[in-house]
Formats: structure tokens, C-alpha cells, sequence
């Protein structure tokens, strides 16, 4: 069924199970008419393999809140050096927040990445 739309090749979503069967897959016989192999297998869910990618946003949304905490403080006349320091840690909370499922905690690190930059060149990366 699926392989005929397909101009007789196996569709990458009939091994996946989106096809007919009450067990989510495409077995051949449905295809084909014969009984030869059944391809029928439960289907794993996404989310029970990643259970840890909440985790992440929370993670990164930490790192990010402690960037901007240090990020405040830099902001002061004679404190934007800090600014080469904050950025990196920075960063890295943005590709822990890149990994995660949600896009809070990336996009807080990037606020504060952007902050970063335009004051150490207001400052002219010292100042």
C-alpha cells in the first residue's frame, strides 16, 4: 500500500510504523498479498529515552541567570573586562539549552551573549 505510492520502494515510514495494523506497523503481507516477513514491531516512544532534556532547559537557565547576575554587575564604568568571562559561560549554557527540548534557557544565554558583546565594544573590549 504504502510501497506503491512509493513507485514500489519500502516508504520510510512503513518500518516506522505509521502504516496500517493495529500494532503500528506494515507487515509484507499487507503490501505484497503473500505471507512472507512481518515487519510488525512496537513502536518505542521518543519520550522514553529522553527523559533528561527538561533537565537540561533547567540547566541552562541556571547557568544563564548566574551569567546575567554577573553580567549586571559588569555593566558598571571600569567593569566590562568581566565581560570575557561572562560570555564563555555564557555560551556554554546556550549549547546546553540548544540540547534541551525547549528554548528558554538557550535564549536567556543568548540575551545575555548579546549584552556582552555590545558593551565590550562600546567599551572597546577592555573599558
Amino acid at each position: 500500500m504504502v510501497g506503491a505510492l512509493c513507485g514500489g520502494r519500502r516508504h520510510p515510514r512503513a518500518l516506522r510504523g505509521w502504516g496500517a495494523g493495529a500494532s503500528g506497523g506494515v507487515s509484507e503481507a499487507d503490501e505484497a498479498g503473500a505471507s512472507a516477513i512481518d515487519y510488525r514491531q512496537p513502536i518505542a516512544s521518543a519520550a522514553n529515552h529522553v527523559h533528561h532534556r527538561p533537565m537540561l532547559n533547567l540547566l541552562s537557565l541556571l547557568i544563564g541567570a548566574v551569567a546575567l547576575v554577573l553580567g549586571v554587575l559588569a555593566f558598571f564604568p571600569l567593569l566590562g573586562w568581566a565581560y570575557w568571562l561572562i560570555i564563555p559561560i555564557a555560551l556554554v549554557g546556550a549549547g546546553i539549552g540548544v540540547v534541551s527540548d525547549k528554548n528558554s534557557g538557550r535564549n536567556l544565554n543568548l540575551v545575555v551573549v548579546a549584552v556582552g558583546v555590545v558593551r565590550l565594544m562600546i567599551g572597546g573590549g577592555i573599558i
